[in-house]
């Protein structure tokens, strides 16, 4: 979602700074004019200078998912909640207008049969989700300073750009499968609901977000939740072909119906939320386009 962030704060004629790790290349290329730097946002110093003269900064930086932060807890504070607190210091420091941060409805639980709204409490699954939370602890604190912020708790993002293979975005990694003859591992046995939020919509809000007076915390969301049984046929019937399912047994991250209620951002941002359908062929299109360049 970093690259696509890029892009749009581009067209609407933003002056852009990126911050990334040594070695990574965007997802496509940027336009001239956007000003890369290399460095460790785990170092506070390289952060402090990073963040000096922005006005706005977004903060799309984590190493892990829900999933891959089962076996290693300790990096969701080394590499997560650390240079959090590293980039939130730093826009006190110089002034920042505005830090968004996109959380993650992840955060969540249990289900109660109805879609989460903002003020449902937190029940984490997983270190991921955990240390999502605790950042958006400090954000209310940094907050309270004088830091003005955005929390965006997007569902199950997906869309083009994102790494089929990252163990992120199931809607893409199916989608992919079913070019690369599959086969679709299903956690579970795949009944459980995701509220699958196209990435455009996300990137939409958090420009949005900028513009808004104070501070705020909203959902990002269709309202409307998917199995990933039902995911795995859409996409079957999307790209016409039908490849295998590997059934697994389920992690603990993945055993509570997350849907998300959108009321919030209906009235916080212009948006139409993007169907599932919509998004999973304009997904395929970029698939598609990867696998023929």
């Amino acid at each position: 979602m970093g690259t696509a962030l890029v892009q749009e704060l581009v067209r609407t004629g933003r002056e852009v700074t990126v911050l990334d790790l040594p070695g990574r290349e965007p997802a496509i290329p940027f336009d001239r004019g956007v000003h890369r730097l290399k460095a460790d946002i785990t170092s506070a110093d390289q952060v402090q200078r990073a963040v000096a003269g922005q006005d706005f900064v977004f903060h799309f930086a984590w190493p892990s998912t829900p999933a891959t932060s089962l076996n290693n807890a300790a990096r969701e504070v080394s590499q997560g909640l650390r240079p959090s607190l590293h980039i939130l210091e730093a826009c006190l420091r110089h002034g920042t207008r505005k830090i968004i941060f996109p959380s993650t409805g992840a955060l969540y639980g249990p289900w109660q049969g109805r879609p989460y709204t903002e003020s449902d409490p937190a029940a984490p699954r997983s270190p991921y989700a955990s240390a999502k939370l605790k950042a958006e602890e400090y954000l209310r604190l940094y907050g309270s300073k004088g830091l003005a912020y955005a929390v965006l708790r997007p569902g199950s993002a997906y869309g083009p750009g994102q790494n089929p293979l990252s163990g992120a975005g199931a809607a893409t990694a199916f989608l992919y499968q079913c070019l690369s003859g599959g086969p679709i591992r299903i956690y579970g046995r795949g009944e459980v609901l995701r509220d699958y939020t196209f990435s455009r919509d996300i990137i939409a809000c958090a420009v949005q977000a900028m513009d808004m007076d104070g501070s705020q915390i909203f959902n990002v969301s269709t309202r409307k939740g998917t199995s990933l049984l039902e995911l795995s046929e859409s996409c079957f019937q999307l790209t016409d072909i039908a490849v295998p399912r590997e059934f697994l047994p389920p992690r603990e991250s993945d055993l509570n119906n997350i849907i998300l209620d959108n009321s919030l951002e209906q009235r916080l941002v212009i948006i139409r939320p993007t169907p599932l359908e919509e998004g999973l062929e304009l997904t395929l299109r970029w698939l598609k386009s990867r696998r023929l360049g």
